[in-house]
């Protein structure tokens, strides 16, 4: 059982490491710059269970 659990565990550290590097050559850097207009999200007036 616990060689079971040891495999899923890697299963899954692989998966996530495919998933992050799939992610991160789609994803564009960044760079903000002080003084620029951001929109700041207020979650407070949201309805529960949104984002």
């Amino acid at each position: 059982v616990d060689e079971d659990r040891l495999q899923v565990v890697d299963r899954i550290v692989a998966h996530q490491f495919k998933v992050k590097a799939l992610f991160d050559k789609k994803a564009k850097p960044r760079v903000f710059q002080v003084g620029d207009i951001m929109l700041l999200w207020d979650k407070r007036h949201e309805p529960r269970g949104s984002h």
